[in-house]
């Protein structure tokens, strides 16, 4: 394999993914390095998505584990409100193979596929970038025109190259369980299992179950506490895999460009602050991404200059629902757990939630105007 390309992609995620087949697409010589020596493992991602989402990125119907018309939430006194359409608003996919598929469609499109390859460092040069790695235990280096960096939260490559680091992220930990009578989607907003944020279940068939939370620190306790819990009603059985964790941002970058390099997914912060699920904006950004990288290599200018139009298309599209969604889960965090039981027993008997599913602002994707909405009457009313 020659170690020279237009573009090199670090990391083979979903966002990676996708602008690499994009880029390929368009007759650019693309590499993708990837850590991992086996696409889709370890993967610490409920999976759920929205139809849009499905639709517009093509998933197809052999990658869907199970549909979903909402959420039943639990408060932290054991108050329980219903978000149910009479429609499909999201379905749970088989991540692993989707995190495949979507290589595959690269290395398709003409990308060639490095698995194994850990990058070590990038560095920016006036007439290339140097990206360098370890493959079998040697250390390489690659040289391209443009650099994508797309393999998570990467403090050490995005700080050392001029964009900052992301300033507030916690730890996603999941694993998958029997489950003896699965119903829908469930959030627990409670401080025993997550402090500040919230655990789920969600059933992937009949007969399992993902189940998880986000913390601070890499923490089980609270996800044992919620598995003896549902176990000692009789709705679990045994633990099918072992505990994952991944770190989930919850704020954007300071700036995700710089000369001859962007970041894209995880790595800029991508991710909807009110779940911590980023597959929708990361491959939003991907198309934005390439896109943009497209012209700059067309142009002949990868330079900051040419590449901050990147940023500005992504913060067009996605970065009002991202700062609302921030200021709803700041917001959330300040509450103690008595205001949070009684807005969600208010929300229940009040016809808010009805009001909310009728909102045309609320949708599994776009959502944190009309929560904040709703939030607001809400304590209003309680106060």
């Amino acid at each position: 394999m020659s170690l020279h390309a237009d573009v090199i992609v670090v990391g083979a995620g979903p966002a990676g993914s996708r602008t690499a087949a994009r880029l390929a697409a368009a007759g650019y010589d693309v590499i993708v390095l990837e850590r991992r020596l086996e696409l889709g493992h370890p993967v610490c991602c409920t999976g759920i998505i929205s139809v849009p989402c499905l639709e517009k990125f093509g998933v197809t119907p052999d990658l869907v584990f199970r549909q979903y018309r909402g959420a039943c939430v639990h408060s932290p006194g054991g108050a329980t409100v219903n978000f149910d359409r009479p429609s499909v608003q999201a379905v749970a996919i088989d991540r692993a193979r989707f995190d495949k598929v979507m290589a595959e469609s690269a290395v398709s499109a003409g990308a060639r596929l490095l698995l194994g390859a850990a990058v070590t460092d990038i560095e920016i040069m006036e007439s290339q970038a140097l990206v360098r790695f370890t493959h079998g235990g040697s250390p390489r280096t690659a040289s391209a025109r443009c650099v994508i960096i797309a393999a998570g939260v990467s403090p050490r490559l995005t700080g050392k190259l001029g964009m900052g680091t992301i300033s507030h992220a916690a730890l996603g930990l999941q694993t998958e369980v029997a489950t003896i009578r699965p119903v829908g989607v469930e959030l627990f907003i409670d401080r025993t299992y997550a402090p500040g944020y919230f655990a789920w279940m969600a059933p992937i068939s009949d007969t399992k179950a993902k189940i998880g939370l986000i913390a601070r620190r890499r923490e089980k306790t609270g996800l044992q506490l919620l598995i003896d819990k549902l176990r000692s009603e009789g709705r679990l059985g045994d633990e099918l895999d072992k505990v994952s964790c991944r770190p989930i941002p919850l704020s954007t970058l300071p700036r995700t460009y710089s000369n001859r390099v962007i970041a894209v997914g995880d790595s800029a912060g991508q991710v909807k602050p009110t779940t911590g699920g980023g597959l929708y904006y990361g491959l939003l950004c991907a198309d934005i991404a390439s896109d943009t990288i497209c012209t700059a290599l067309a142009a002949g200018d990868v330079t900051a200059g040419s590449l901050k139009k990147y940023e500005q298309g992504w913060r067009a599209a996605i970065g009002r629902d991202l700062f609302l969604g921030r200021l709803g889960r700041s917001l959330f965090q300040r509450m103690p757990d008595p205001i949070i039981d009684r807005l969600i027993s208010k929300a229940r008997d009040s016809g808010a939630v009805e009001r909310l599913m009728r909102d045309d602002d609320f949708s599994f994707d776009w959502h944190g105007k009309a929560l904040l909405k709703a939030a607001g009457a809400l304590l209003t009313s309680i106060f």
